[in-house]
């Protein structure tokens, strides 16, 4: 008895017989679920069955998710099994954690791009592969084209007009006649216009050479072109009438040096100006012997041509006709 119970409990007990399990039926659309764990379980309980096996194993019931009505239009996703490495420099690769956080990558076919070159505007939705330059890069419909009448040309600048005791003599317009030999000083110039002559006021002498206040003046004498004459003002306000005498007056009044006199008084010209230097000497109301002393200057080299006759404008073809103005001069009465 008790071997037929050991060698009972040694065999082995015979396959149960089970018959045919009806499966659910599967819905158009369902998807099931299932993890790496669940998978290898279910790989294990619905292996076939060992010899060794003392009881067979059922099978895991179906899990039926519940059917939902979905758009024609979406597209089932999957979760990957091997997760790529994340990216944010190129759209076209993803993470499972990227997923998880919300970031999808970008399907560039399915969002046409504008022409960068074209025109440069930003899209509706940034893309994280293109630069910042094209992002800030101006369209061509934000540049406006200037204004007209913004830009005007300048005006012409007005024309100096200088007071009449320095232009030259014109009964219509002149109020006195003047005579002014630059020779000597400027306080000994006279008016002419009543006789005997009688010395020019001073109140004369303080009128504004021009309108328009001035702040320099250049003249330049015709026939001796070499020293031009710079006038400034002597005090606030502009030039007067007596700053453009004592410029001219002090101009011509400069001693000339033995190579000035070398080179400006050729041989033919010498006794003209030594016959000047002497009556201009004869006439000088200091001491006849310290001028002659003193040298010839300047105004020698006139000649006799010293009596102030008016300034005038060039004319083209003396060149830079607003650069300076142009000194007349004459020879006195009677010496002709």
């Amino acid at each position: 008895m008790f071997k037929k119970l050991l060698k009972g409990l040694d065999s082995t007990p015979s396959t149960p017989k089970i018959g045919r399990i009806e499966l659910p039926e599967v819905g158009e659309g369902d998807v099931f679920y299932i993890s790496t764990s669940e998978a290898s379980a279910i790989g294990k309980d619905w292996s076939s069955d060992s010899e060794d096996s003392s009881s067979p194993r059922s099978p895991f019931g179906a899990w039926r998710r519940p059917s939902t009505p979905q758009p024609d239009n979406l597209k089932t996703w999957r979760k990957t099994a091997t997760p790529q490495p994340a990216s944010p420099l190129s759209p076209r690769r993803g993470s499972s954690s990227s997923q998880s956080e919300g970031w999808k990558p970008i399907n560039r076919t399915s969002t046409p791009q504008q022409d960068i070159k074209a025109g440069c505007s930003r899209t509706s939705s940034p893309q994280p592969g293109l630069s910042r330059s094209t992002e800030r890069c101006p369209s061509p419909a934000s540049v406006k084209p200037p204004r007209k009448g913004i830009l005007k040309p300048m005006p012409p600048p007005e024309p100096v007009t200088l007071h009449w005791l320095l232009l030259p003599y014109d009964p219509a317009r002149s109020k006195k006649l003047i005579y002014f030999d630059i020779a000597h000083d400027p306080r000994l110039i006279r008016d002419h216009s009543n006789m005997p002559p009688v010395l020019l006021k001073s109140t004369d002498l303080e009128k504004l050479a021009s309108e328009i206040p001035l702040s320099e003046m250049s003249i330049r004498c015709a026939q001796l072109p070499h020293w031009d004459i710079h006038v400034t003002p002597s005090g606030p306000g502009g030039i007067r009438c007596k700053d453009v005498y004592r410029a001219i007056y002090e101009t011509f009044h400069q001693q000339l040096s033995p190579m000035e006199k070398e080179y400006y008084i050729p041989a033919e010209r010498l006794a003209r100006c030594e016959a000047y230097f002497r009556k201009r000497c004869k006439a000088s109301q200091t001491l006849r012997g310290f001028e002659e002393n003193q040298g010839m200057r300047r105004v020698d080299l006139l000649e006799g041509r010293a009596i102030f006759m008016g300034l005038r404008r060039p004319v083209e073809a003396d060149g830079k006709p607003d650069q300076y103005w142009v000194l007349e001069l004459g020879l006195p009465k009677g010496s002709r």
